[in-house]
């Protein structure tokens, strides 16, 4: 005889279930016997907390990180997102005018994991959990070579092909020069290769910028000076989710891309600070949150934003560029006195729920909540 409780009693569970299934992600987990590798995993990059000066030594060979400098990302994999990876430029190389004979570390990466930070490595380009050690090295004639390395310490200070197993040495580099011969910023970028859709590394070796991609890739085209800009997948909520898959999904590519000049601007007045352009399929789901203006062939939406210091910090608009049209941001939290490595940069910024950005603004960085407000 089957009663009610016997009725009951599995839809109580089922409904427990389910009720754990739509919690949010326990916050990251150490991974590891060692202290430091279990600090850095339960730190992600632009997570919003304060990273501690250990964690920052051990990703950038400096006790603070410059925002504007590394990148992070949740990559994408097969049309969906899969893990958050940051690529933090070694300061102590990427600094150099001349690239060291016989090859360096020049990016860590650190691979938090997916959505729920378990353990999930980026396949195209063989990125393994936790830490990783990008070498690059030039030949005699002028060829780069790359690998990327396994390192035995939480660090990749010492990290070299004969010290460290090879993780994956099937990586071809292209190296580009800044326009008038100007060093590159001293910053590391993920990039996109439309043509195999996987990510690219960007970092400056020497006076160059690095394209670092699987064997056969083809280096982006662009008119920005790489290091400066930044371009990726922006999220968009599924339109049918169930409990158990990712509450984001890839959306449209988006490139935010400084002002000319930006370094220079005093910001007294509302002054033009960044670019964006959101394309591909899907941008529109992008036009209101941005208060994007729709290209003539309506292939995609463009606006810019406009920052204007104040006495406690700055103020944001987002303004159509053909219109003139404006609408508020949310918020601009300043912060001061950061170092400038890539003064008059701009990236986004990566958030559980949403994407930021991070843009150089007078004696400091400023992060404009992404979202617009129609007057």
């Amino acid at each position: 005889m089957i009663t009610v409780a016997h009725t009951i009693r599995p839809i109580l569970w089922l409904g427990l279930a389910l009720c754990l299934a739509c919690a949010a992600p326990s916050p990251p987990q150490p991974g590891s016997d060692d202290p430091l590798v279990a600090l850095i995993q339960q730190h992600p990059c632009d997570g919003g907390t304060e990273t501690p000066a250990e964690v920052a030594r051990a990703l950038r060979t400096d006790d603070t990180y410059e925002n504007e400098l590394h990148d992070c990302q949740r990559l994408v994999d097969g049309g969906r997102y899969g893990p958050l990876v940051g690529l933090f430029p070694q300061d102590s190389v990427v600094r150099l005018a001349a690239f060291p004979a016989g090859g360096a570390v020049v990016a860590a990466l650190y691979n938090w994991g997916d959505w729920k930070y378990r353990d999930r490595a980026y396949d195209p380009l063989r990125i393994p959990p936790r830490l990783s050690c990008l070498w690059l090295e030039r030949a005699d004639g002028g060829d780069w070579s790359a690998v990327l390395l396994a390192p035995e310490i939480a660090g990749c200070a010492g990290a070299s092909p004969s010290t460290s197993p090879v993780i994956f040495d099937e990586l071809d580099v292209h190296a580009v020069a800044a326009p008038g011969g100007a060093a590159m910023p001293a910053s590391a970028r993920w990039d996109w290769d439309a043509d195999r859709g996987e990510h690219l590394i960007g970092v400056r070796c020497g006076r160059s910028w690095c394209y670092v991609g699987r064997t056969g890739f083809q280096a982006p085209t662009v008119s920005q000076t790489p290091g400066l800009y930044d371009r990726q997948h922006v999220a968009v909520r599924p339109s049918l989710r169930l409990p158990w898959t990712p509450p984001l999904r890839p959306g449209p590519l988006a490139t935010i891309e400084p002002a000319p000049g930006l370094a220079d601007l005093t910001f007294d007045q509302f002054q033009t600070a960044a670019s964006i352009v959101v394309e591909g399929r899907g941008w529109q789901r992008y036009q209101r949150k941005l208060f994007l203006e729709a290209s003539e062939d309506g292939t995609q939406g463009a606006v810019d934003i406009m920052l204007r210091r104040v006495r406690n910090g700055f103020q944001g608009l987002y303004r159509q560029p053909a219109s003139r049209d404006t609408a508020s941001a949310l918020g601009v939290d300043f912060t001061a006195d950061v170092k400038h490595g890539a003064i008059g940069a701009a990236r986004w910024r990566w958030q559980r729920d949403d994407e930021k950005a991070w843009i150089s603004c007078t004696n400091g960085c400023c992060d404009v909540d992404r979202s617009a407000r129609v007057q």
